[in-house]
């Protein structure tokens, strides 16, 4: 069940004209294409987030400053030239071989996003197969506001397996933003329930009130 976009699909490998941070010139070349020196400089690096019952979760940083304002413009701006710089830095995030499993969204906020941003992202993971094995199910509310409480009740049973196939690889969940880690914790779920174990997952930005930072992927590790 692995994920080809259709040609559209293009423009998120181009880079950018401006930096997603700040909208200054980007490098084109050099270890962060698509930033510019400054917020490529400004990015934090990956940190533990700890979450109760949560899979083990890694984030690419704080929902704070170049990051958040590159992932905004991806995600609500149609920056879609913002696409490989972001997934350049997921990717750093997710081992060798990994199957990436999106988290769902909404069918109605993916259409007015003019798709699905975080299953565009885990297709531009080249060292890694993505797999959108997971839906939602008609009537689910936006998370956007509810508290930790709501959140959980909104996501109970409300996500899905559409296609119990196994994977051919560990599985590791991918999402944009965590906040108080319902949406990752419905899906490791709903995928341990058809018998498919997730061995981790990564986010972009942490919005958790709940940050370990002394626990950072090994030297080398994607």
């Amino acid at each position: 069940m692995a994920l080809r976009e259709p040609a559209s699909a293009l423009l998120d490998l181009l880079l950018p004209a401006a930096c997603g941070g700040c909208g200054a010139p980007p490098a084109r070349d050099g270890p962060r294409p698509g930033w510019c020196p400054e917020c490529a400089a400004a990015l934090p690096g990956p940190h533990r987030v700890v979450l109760p019952e949560a899979p083990v979760l890694y984030a690419a940083g704080r929902y704070t400053g170049p990051l958040r304002a590159a992932l905004l413009g991806y995600k609500e701006r149609g920056r879609r030239d913002l696409g490989r710089p972001l997934a350049a830095v997921l990717g750093e995030l997710v081992p060798a071989g990994a199957v990436v499993v999106p988290a769902p969204s909404r069918p109605a906020a993916a259409r007015a996003r003019g798709g699905d941003h975080v299953r565009r992202l885990c297709t531009r993971i080249g060292h890694a197969e993505a797999w959108p094995l997971l839906g939602l199910r008609r009537g689910t509310r936006d998370s956007l506001g509810l508290d930790a409480a709501a959140r959980a009740a909104n996501l109970a049973r409300a996500v899905h397996v559409r296609s119990p196939e196994n994977p051919p690889g560990a599985v590791v969940l991918v999402d944009d933003v965590v906040t108080t880690g319902a949406t990752l914790r419905a899906c490791a779920r709903a995928l341990a329930e058809v018998g498919i174990p997730v061995a981790g997952a990564v986010v972009l930005c942490d919005a958790s009130s709940r940050t370990d930072r002394r626990h950072r992927p090994a030297s080398g590790q994607r």
